[in-house]
């Protein structure tokens, strides 16, 4: 009897999540070719800092379920690979790098995810965010954007 309640109620959840969870739902992809050179004029440690990266952005979001309370998800994943880099010209910030030998990664990524409710025209996201507002700005100076890990 419990197992023909929870597959009814899979069935029957169905056409809430297909409303506008999947009609409002989108995926965009962004890539980034990134050429970094900055020649320091003056003595320092490193002459130069310069490196040539590629990076690629897929933020997939969806829409949310129906009801009173509506629920989604959003994944954001980034990648970034090294296409020209070295130990001596480091220090640009496309790159991790090794603490001790300075060489940079030839790849590095992470993949985020934001659980989203909303009410009314209230909104509460938990999880990988990417704020842009007066007190936190995450900033796509470089070849993969900041991201936090809170509430908002």
């Amino acid at each position: 009897m419990s197992k023909l309640w929870m597959y009814s109620t899979l069935m029957l959840s169905g056409s809430v999540w297909a409303g506008s969870f999947i009609d409002n739902s989108s995926v965009e992809l962004t890539t980034r070719n990134f050429y970094f050179d900055r020649d320091y004029q003056e003595q320092s440690a490193y002459p130069a800092a310069k490196d040539w990266t590629q990076g690629f952005i897929l933020k997939a979001n969806s829409g949310y379920t129906e009801g009173t309370v509506g629920f989604g998800l959003d994944v954001l994943a980034t990648a970034g690979f090294k296409l020209d880099a070295d130990a001596e010209h480091g220090g640009t910030g496309n790159l991790p790098r090794d603490t001790r030998t300075n060489e940079p990664a030839d790849s590095y990524g992470e993949i985020g995810v934001t659980a989203k409710a909303k009410m009314s025209q209230t909104e509460l996201r938990i999880g990988t965010l990417m704020p842009m507002n007066p007190v936190l700005v995450a900033s796509p100076a470089r070849l993969l954007p900041q991201t936090y890990r809170g509430i908002s």
